[in-house]
């Protein structure tokens, strides 16, 4: 699907969804996160490192709990999760997400490229 994909940095894959292409259709971005989970459950538990990019994604309380439940989904398979372009209501959608899943590893960054460096470091 578009706006899913598998990247490259430092000789480590990180699946990257990237929500802000469809940012205008919450349809779009709830079928980003359901095939986000269908690439996930092609690796074992605890391996997958992940870059999310919710730029102008417009968030409702539909949307908000979708994001929670897709969370709650993928969070066996997660091992770090990277999200970039959080406006401050996203961050507060964000907090809301990451406060219920305190044993994932969930950071926020500005740059994209300061959320790739801390995914690839162990």
């Amino acid at each position: 699907m578009e706006g899913l994909s598998i990247i490259t940095h430092k000789s480590k894959q990180i699946v990257y969804v990237n929500h802000s292409i469809h940012a205008k259709s919450k349809e779009k971005v709830m079928e980003l996160m359901e095939a986000g989970l269908t690439e996930y459950k092609k690796n074992p538990l605890n391996s997958v490192i992940t870059l999310i990019n919710v730029t102008d994604v417009h968030f409702d309380t539909e949307l908000m709990n979708a994001f929670k439940e897709g969370q709650e989904k993928s969070a066996p398979y997660e091992k770090k999760v990277a999200v970039i372009g959080l406006n401050p209501l996203q961050k507060i959608v964000y907090n809301f997400i990451t406060s219920l899943h305190k044993e994932s590893q969930i950071k926020a960054f500005v740059t994209e490229q300061e959320a790739k460096e801390w995914l690839v470091a162990d």
